[in-house]
């Protein structure tokens, strides 16, 4: 019965560290992250800038996961997301700041970066949050874009702006738990006592079958991690439809795993589905596998 990697869950005393890590990311992108979503001409790319940097913060999160061997997924997520939502508040001071006090034109790097250097600016902001709440209220009730490209269109204002905020706000949780959870669920050896490295991509896979009920069959088989398809199905190349295999190991760790993709023809288009992830499988089947693949 094949196995799957399964995060053992294990904390320790340093997995701490994620919330200081996070959080330090995000507050150095914080005030690039408010000018660039000020002053881009673009309205739509703002959902792009947002989702860089929650995904930032989170690999900054997940790479202190890595450092301390944080085998817990949720609490690698939670807590950076708790450092990233640092930077995220302080993002929106930032850019109230620079609304309120250079409008929404660009003005030029050399006023910009005198906003984000003027410590004294910055305290009397975070001193008085009072004051940010109500000219958070001010842009809402007017607003300060607007959809469509006539003259006449009114400022997104109200609850529509409200929900912008909101989607935006779910967005950058959402990137910043889930790159951070990623990298707690990597697979780790204790054997080795370091991570399984991803091996090279595999130049070749193997063909599926064209008959719809074996393929099932096949692919059903993959998912529950039977890799054996593999060792005697033909051999196709990158580019071809069928299955493919990416494999993780270690030079100290007797297991490895491998990922199956199945990659078809949709449309015009290649389409590639997941079909099993982090299929346990000892380093001879691993070897066996590189070695008809390469």
């Amino acid at each position: 019965m094949s196995s799957f990697y399964t995060p053992p869950g294990r904390v320790s005393g340093l997995s701490v560290l994620i919330l200081p890590a996070a959080a330090a990311a995000s507050v150095v992108l914080a005030p690039l992250y408010a000018a660039a979503s000020l002053f881009v001409p673009f309205i739509y790319a703002n959902i792009a800038l947002i989702v860089f940097y929650g995904a930032a913060a989170g690999l900054a999160g997940g790479l202190a996961a890595r450092a301390t061997v944080t085998l817990n997924p949720p609490l690698a997520g939670f807590l950076a997301l708790l450092g990233g939502l640092v930077g995220f508040a302080l993002s929106w001071v930032a850019w109230l700041s620079m609304l309120f006090s250079l409008g929404t034109k660009f003005p030029g790097f050399p006023e910009l970066w005198g906003l984000v250097v003027d410590t004294e600016g910055w305290k009397a902001a975070l001193s008085n949050p009072e004051a940010l709440i109500e000219s958070a209220k001010i842009v809402n009730s007017e607003g300060i874009w607007s959809i469509g490209r006539s003259a006449s269109s009114s400022a997104v204002h109200g609850l529509p702006l409200l929900g912008v905020w909101i989607v935006e706000f779910l967005i950058f949780v959402v990137c910043c738990y889930l790159c951070s959870a990623k990298e707690a669920k990597a697979p780790y050896s204790f054997e080795a006592k370091a991570f399984l490295r991803r091996e090279p991509k595999l130049p070749n896979g193997v063909a599926a079958p064209l008959d719809l009920d074996q393929l099932s069959q096949v692919t059903s088989g993959l998912a529950s991690g039977d890799v054996s398809y593999f060792s005697s199905a033909p051999v196709v190349n990158n580019g071809e439809s069928g299955f493919f295999a990416t494999l993780r190991s270690h030079g100290g760790s007797p297991w490895g795993t491998c990922d199956v993709n199945y990659v078809h023809q949709k449309g015009k288009k290649m389409e590639t589905v997941k079909v099993a992830e982090g299929i346990v499988l000892q380093l001879s089947t691993i070897a066996a596998l590189r070695g008809r693949l390469s």
